[in-house]
């Protein structure tokens, strides 16, 4: 049976004075370490994984006809042609924004990340793109 886990972030200090952020399962928290049978993660792990199945997702070829359905009632000049480049070039647009805008982002499109013993599984807001939309509108 796989184990998940809701968790909790946390972040230790080393004595160089760094401090590493990782995420650990709120049940080791309340009842004690290793409890919940899911080992702690590292903040960089756990978010790399994240970003790269977005990137997958928003790279599908349905998310494109979608965005340009939505975009031509914006601009007609705007075709799935062109939103499919600006999709492959994703990656390097969002190394370009800034913390505060990447997290945004990613709040309005994700859902929950469901952490199993040996994988993640992340979960889409259904309509996570209807509120991207009107939160950048506003």
């Amino acid at each position: 049976m796989f184990q998940k886990a809701i968790l909790a972030e946390r972040h230790s200090v080393k004595k160089n004075g760094r401090k590493d952020l990782h995420y650990v399962p709120q049940r080791d928290c309340k009842e004690g370490a290793g409890t919940s049978g899911v080992a702690r993660i590292p903040a960089a792990e756990l978010e790399a994984e994240v970003m790269h199945q977005l990137q997958q997702t928003i790279r599908a070829p349905n998310l494109a006809t979608e965005i340009a359905e939505r975009a031509q009632s914006h601009d007609k000049e705007i075709d799935e042609a062109k939103v499919t480049v600006a999709l492959t070039h994703y990656a390097h647009v969002w190394e370009q924004i800034f913390l505060a805008l990447q997290s945004r982002i990613a709040n309005s499109l994700v859902e929950r990340v469901e952490v199993l013993a040996s994988a993640f599984d992340i979960r889409l807001r259904p309509n996570g793109l209807k509120q991207l939309e009107t939160e950048l509108k506003a």
